[in-house]
């Protein structure tokens, strides 16, 4: 944890606001999808009772309990078409009785049906299954990690992106072990982040539950997120540093959505386009919020890996100068339209500027 004392050393001011403990409330988010759950109807051959698993996610919706934001309730977060209905429901049936729901009841799958899990994923046979013993699989073994990867996409039930690894498996024994290797990084680069960044690492965690791997393509760096889909990103897995900027960018993104789910904040009415700090195109003012926002997020990890020896430390600065000019732009932008937010959103840009001084802004 850095001190008063250790800011002093980096130049950080000690009124600034601390990113790492600054997350917007998901309470609307919550509520949104306990308020969906009694609409679910699943597919019928699964024959589900869902009466108990609806009653069990409402409430736990209700008191906040952070399972509820994962890729697994995807059939509640995002609308059809998917090509697999039926695993999307299956994985929620599967994922609420493994959190806590007392009885559950049973599901019937006609066919095999591959089940995620933290720990990866299993093949469950046709038949009638108790859920309570399915949701027992998904707990036994604990991921190794707080964010688990889930190459095959089965936790949402649909690929993210179209080059995910479920999209394209590996076609050899070059390409399986190209896959080993960069999951192998991904775990190594984020059990380094909670040993020497502990703060930074449950803040992300907080937020981030299951991270998708990209094919890797040429002198292309990529990560995303999905606007209504709560806990899930993808990115390419390179080295330390684009990893942890990846996690870092994507995660403000996930705590900027939970903040939009009790309304917007930037006038649907403002249409104007600007200068993006990080994309091309010109881009709506939310956009340059979206930026401004993960820029934050994105120095204060670069200062914080300087401080603390995380990765080349030439690198880190040199991408911390980067980040810092880049959001100082998006600020002057933000700043030159406050007519533009709703008063949710100037509340939300006020805590952004005192954020943004972490990092000497």
């Amino acid at each position: 944890m850095v001190t008063g004392s250790e800011h002093r050393l980096i130049g950080v001011p000690l009124s600034a606001g601390d990113p790492w403990a600054w997350r917007p409330p998901a309470t609307s988010w919550m509520q949104s999808l306990g308020d969906r759950i009694s609409s679910w109807q699943p597919a019928s051959s699964l024959q589900l009772q869902t009466g108990s698993l609806a009653d069990h996610f409402s409430a736990s919706a209700g008191r906040g309990e952070p399972w509820v934001l994962h890729p697994c309730v995807s059939v509640l977060a995002l609308a059809g078409p998917f090509a697999d209905e039926l695993h999307r429901d299956f994985q929620l049936a599967t994922w609420i009785a493994a959190n806590g729901c007392a009885k559950p009841g049973w599901v019937t799958l006609q066919q095999p049906v591959r089940m995620w899990s933290p720990a990866g994923g299993f093949l469950v046979q046709p038949g009638i299954h108790d859920l309570c013993d399915l949701g027992q699989e998904i707990t036994r073994d604990p991921p190794p990690v707080a964010i688990t990867v889930d190459a095959w996409c089965l936790s949402a039930g649909f690929a993210a992106h179209q080059d995910t690894w479920a999209a394209a498996p590996p076609a050899s024994r070059d390409e399986s072990e190209l896959l080993q290797r960069t999951l192998i990084t991904f775990l190594t680069s984020l059990d380094g982040l909670r040993q020497a960044m502990p703060r930074c690492h449950a803040w992300t965690a907080s937020v981030v539950r299951v991270a998708v791997p990209l094919r890797p393509r040429p002198h292309k760096v990529r990560s995303g997120s999905v606007n209504d889909l709560p806990g899930l990103i993808y990115l390419d897995l390179l080295d330390e540093l684009q990893i942890l900027e990846a996690l870092v960018h994507e995660a403000a993104h996930l705590h900027l959505f939970n903040a939009e789910k009790s309304g917007p904040l930037v006038d649907p009415r403002h249409t104007a386009t600007y200068k993006s700090p990080l994309r091309k195109d010109p881009r709506p003012l939310r956009g340059i919020l979206l930026a401004y926002h993960a820029l934050i997020y994105i120095a204060a990890l670069y200062l914080d890996a300087l401080h603390y020896g995380v990765g080349d430390p030439r690198r880190a600065a040199n991408e911390l100068r980067s980040a810092q000019a880049l959001l100082q732009q998006a600020q002057e932008t933000l700043l030159s339209q406050p007519q533009a937010f709703t008063p949710a959103g100037g509340e939300f840009l006020a805590s952004c500027l005192d954020l943004a001084r972490y990092s000497g802004q």
